[in-house]
């Protein structure tokens, strides 16, 4: 809701703040949304590391989103070996745009 304007006023900081919060209690979509704001730098400092880290939380629980994101992380930073791992996670936890870069990198090698 913060993010959109509905009911209250758009405040992307907080909103990225209860992303965070909801990592912190748990919640693995709230680590990849924490990721994402990280990630991207938009209302929040872009922070690589503490993006790469939240992501990671949301792996240890499983989701999908967060195997692809940090996968596209690996990748972007040369280390080919772990992003196709990361990818056949995804893939393997229902995502399929982790099945197609996992065929992709496969087919690379």
């Amino acid at each position: 809701m913060h993010g959109e304007g509905r009911y209250v006023p758009v405040d992307f900081q907080l909103q990225a703040g209860l992303y965070a919060q909801a990592c912190a209690h748990g919640s693995a979509g709230g680590c990849y949304l924490s990721g994402q704001a990280l990630e991207a730098g938009e209302d929040v400092p872009q922070d690589l590391k503490a993006a790469s880290a939240v992501y990671g939380r949301g792996c240890q629980a499983g989701h999908a989103p967060s195997f692809l994101s940090l996968g596209l992380m690996a990748e972007q930073g040369a280390d080919l070996g772990r992003a196709a791992g990361l990818y056949r996670k995804a893939c393997d936890h229902g995502e399929q745009e982790g099945c197609t870069l996992a065929d992709r990198m496969h087919g690379q090698r």
